[in-house]
C-alpha cells in the first residue's frame, strides 16, 4: 500500500516506476508487489525505494 501511495503521489505509472529501477521489476510485476500477490526479492525492494525517495524501512511500517 505504501508503494502505491507514494508512486501515485509521485505522478508515476507502473510502467514508469518500472523504467526508474531498470528492469528490477516489470511494470505488471510493480502492480502484484503493490496488491501483495507477490513477494519481491530484497534487490527490487530497495530500487523501489530508492526510485520514490523512500529508506527501504519505510516499506515496512510497524504494526499497532
Amino acid at each position: 500500500m505504501i508503494i502505491y501511495k507514494t508512486r501515485k503521489a509521485r505522478g508515476l505509472s507502473q510502467v514508469q516506476l518500472s523504467n526508474l529501477i531498470e528492469g528490477k521489476a516489470s511494470g505488471s510485476n510493480i502492480g502484484q508487489i503493490e496488491s501483495g500477490t507477490t513477494n519481491p526479492i530484497l534487490s527490487s525492494l530497495e530500487a523501489i525505494a530508492d526510485a520514490l525517495g523512500l529508506h527501504i524501512t519505510d516499506l515496512f511500517p510497524p504494526k499497532n
